[in-house]
C-alpha cells in the first residue's frame, strides 16, 4: 500500500532500512580508517554527528529529488572507493 501511494519518480530509490543501516555501518568503518582518503575531504566529526541522529538527516532531498539519506551515505562510500582505486590524495 505504501509503495502504491508514494510519490512517483522516474529514478529508482531504495527505501529498505537495511540498506541505510549497511551504508551507515560501512561509512563509519571508512571514517575510522585513518588511511581513508575521504577523511581529507570531509569533516568526519560532522559526518559522525549526522550519523548519530536516529531520524532523517535531511528535511528535504539534496541534489533535487534524487538524493536522500541513504544515497548520501552511498555517495560518500563511492567517493572513498574512487579515491582509493585511483590513488587520489589531497594535499
Amino acid at each position: 500500500e505504501a509503495v502504491l501511494a508514494r510519490r512517483k519518480s522516474p529514478f529508482p530509490k531504495t527505501y529498505d532500512p537495511h540498506y541505510y543501516a549497511l551504508c551507515k555501518e560501512t561509512l563509519l568503518e571508512i571514517l575510522s580508517d585513518k588511511s581513508s582518503p575521504l577523511n581529507s575531504l570531509v569533516d568526519s566529526g560532522f559526518i559522525r554527528q549526522i550519523l548519530s541522529r536516529e531520524g532523517r538527516v535531511f528535511s528535504q532531498p539534496w541534489f533535487g529529488q534524487l538524493m536522500t539519506d541513504a544515497q548520501l551515505l552511498a555517495y560518500l562510500i563511492q567517493v572513498d572507493t574512487w579515491m582509493r582505486t585511483y590513488r587520489i590524495s589531497l594535499c
